[in-house]
């Protein structure tokens, strides 16, 4: 028997219980995507507001193509959880990964905006020293998702 009903039922879609079943099948990808999507407005109106430019591009365009990037990330794998068993999603490894995921998405996000903030390079800056724990941390998050 497949996991994956091919031939519901019930011919009705409702977009809000699509969304709720996405939500407790990866409650961690669906709460970080939603936090990126509720980041994009105050970074737009940063990006809107803000007319600093570094190395001839607007600063707070970095952290807004990030936040959409991540969005849509999330927003899959979230989906896509929908179709492991519910015995893999409940397993400690499994909640550790997904965990490290959104961690490591949180801090990017962080790492991002502040350098925007600052007016600063977002990576390998050597003149922004006390913000390299930060992206030491936001390295070791993303290394320990790829394992």
């Amino acid at each position: 028997m497949s996991a994956v009903d091919i031939h519901p039922t019930d011919l009705s879609f409702s977009p809000f219980a699509f969304l709720e079943k996405v939500r407790a099948a990866e409650p961690r990808f669906f709460a970080t995507a939603l936090l990126m999507l509720f980041l994009v407005a105050p970074t737009g109106f940063a990006a809107y507001a803000d007319p600093r430019m570094f190395q001839g591009v607007e600063i707070w365009l970095k952290p807004l193509k990030f936040e959409l990037a991540l969005l849509f990330y999330l927003s899959t794998l979230a989906f896509f959880a929908l179709f492991l068993p519910a015995a893999t999603r409940q397993k400690r490894w499994y909640r550790l990964y997904t965990s490290a995921i959104s961690v490591g998405a949180v801090l990017e996000m962080v790492w991002l905006c502040g350098a925007a903030s600052l007016g600063a390079a977002s990576h390998s800056s050597s003149y922004v020293e006390y913000m390299y724990a930060v992206d030491v941390a936001n390295s070791a998050a993303q290394v320990s998702t790829r394992l």
